[in-house]
């Protein structure tokens, strides 16, 4: 296998007497333990030759490729590198590639890729920073027959420009294609199925969740299944009734859905059953009926084409009559741990029946909210909270047959303070852009991916899967 520790170098490019040369400084080379001589280079998934020599003449902390091995590998001087070897093998690298929708035609450079831009622009800060060779992949960059990529680099400064870089096919692709129609493309689906039959690259978050397959994975797992509320295909008007009768007021929501879009709120009160939706305008509405069959032809409208679950109404906490549920960004170190980024209250807002920020909900400090609703309990409730979400993402990740690397996790808090698992967003929004994210969880929430990608990436070369393909 090859070196159990990577060294981080410093790459200078220089016309060599050969195109194939590689110059190491002695210290590096000591602690690769490394000699002059031929070496199978390995680069993502481009494989070659070097003549590797080592030299005085090389800083400690330094490696010159020549012109020609620099442009194959997509590397220019100035980047910072992790390199590894055995006696004859070398490998440089990661390459981590951000898999995302294709680059909009715009003359905005902070627009290229919608509201995702300033994220993936400090993905790859954080990613160069820590030596990583880091860029945003289109799904329709990808030459699959030559294992080559057109990624995007951007310019570090806010607003910067993204410039075309060709780099070998990467070694760890993070899954960041910010919607379900993108990712279900002909043109992503291949990307993805080709990563995944790679033994040599590794994909991190496959893709969108599915509501359904979550809830039914996670209602048999013994650690979390407490936290599933009761949830079912639905599967026409009977069941509305009879769900009705048995709890009350009811949610229906779409499997696939997402930011609170598309739900349904169906309730019977004294006076008939009152049901709550969104308009065309997506703005918040409310229909009375007598009875479940005067109002169900609208509500079959609503679902019309797609796939429902449907659960109880939870009986949520509320500050001042708006309820409220927990986000937590949930994301794994370089030692594969999975640790809380961010954890916060979402409040509805005033008539709404759902906390999404993007519907205009609040985020608001998790303790300040507590404090407020349920002061003497608060601190019992937060560190249930806190031990809540990281059950839920090592569980997660147990019924994954893809890593997992960062979760958005919903939790409610009912009103006798039991937990309840309201949704799990493998594609969680990351804003770096709000005054109100703090710098310390911002970092984090970018540099944490790029770390997971170094974990993956080491178990790699520790058990030499790296080298089956070469």
């Amino acid at each position: 296998a090859l070196s159990r520790t990577e060294h981080r170098v410093t790459v200078e490019v220089h016309a060599l007497d050969t195109p194939d040369q590689v110059l190491i400084g002695k210290a590096t080379a000591s602690a690769l333990k490394l000699s002059s001589g031929r070496f199978a280079l390995r680069a993502g998934l481009t494989s070659g030759v070097a003549q590797v020599s080592v030299s005085d003449k090389v800083g400690n902390k330094s490696m010159v490729l020549s012109s020609e091995i620099a442009q194959d590998l997509g590397i220019s001087s100035g980047d910072v590198v992790r390199v590894a070897a055995t006696q004859r093998r070398l490998r440089i690298g990661p390459y981590v590639g951000v898999l995302t929708a294709p680059q909009r035609k715009s003359a905005i450079p902070s627009r290229s890729f919608g509201r995702d831009t300033e994220y993936l622009r400090e993905l790859c800060a954080a990613g160069k920073e820590l030596g990583l060779i880091a860029f945003v992949l289109p799904f329709d960059a990808v030459n699959l027959r030559t294992r080559r990529v057109f990624g995007r680099v951007p310019e570090l400064r806010r607003g910067g420009r993204w410039h075309i870089r060709e780099f070998p096919f990467p070694d760890v692709l993070f899954n960041r294609i910010p919607s379900r129609a993108h990712e279900r493309s002909q043109q992503a689906r291949r990307v993805i199925n080709y990563a995944l039959r790679q033994k040599s690259v590794h994909l991190f978050n496959q893709g969108f969740m599915d509501k359904w397959a979550v809830y039914a994975e996670l209602s048999r797992h013994p650690d979390v299944r407490h936290m599933v509320p009761t949830t079912a295909r639905f599967q026409g008007r009977p069941m509305l009734k009879s769900w009705l009768r048995r709890f009350g007021s009811v949610y229906l929501k779409p499997s696939s859905g997402s930011l609170g879009e598309g739900i349904v709120v169906v309730e019977q009160t004294p006076n008939g059953v009152v049901c709550w939706f969104r308009n065309r305008r997506q703005k918040p509405v409310s229909e009375k009926a007598p009875n479940v069959d005067r109002i169900y032809g609208r509500i079959s409208r609503l679902i019309a084409g797609r796939r429902y679950l449907i659960q109880p109404d939870l009986r949520l906490l509320d500050v001042d009559g708006s309820p409220f549920d927990v986000r937590l960004l949930m994301q794994r170190n370089m030692s594969g741990k999975w640790l809380r980024t961010k954890m916060f209250a979402r409040i509805a807002r005033r008539g709404e029946y759902a906390s999404n920020i993007s519907r205009g909900g609040s985020g608001v400090p998790l303790d300040e909210v507590l404090a407020r609703v349920r002061p003497k309990q608060a601190q019992r409730v937060l560190r249930d909270v806190r031990k809540a979400g990281e059950v839920i993402a090592r569980a997660v990740e147990s019924t994954s047959q893809c890593p997992v690397g960062e979760l958005g996790i919903d939790i409610g808090i009912d009103r006798r303070l039991n937990l309840w698992l309201i949704e799990v967003n493998g594609k969680p929004h990351v804003d770096v852009v709000k005054p109100s994210t703090t710098d310390r969880a911002r970092e984090a929430s970018v540099r944490r991916p790029m770390e997971y990608a170094i974990y993956l990436y080491r178990n790699a070369l520790r058990d030499g899967r790296l080298r089956r393909q070469e």
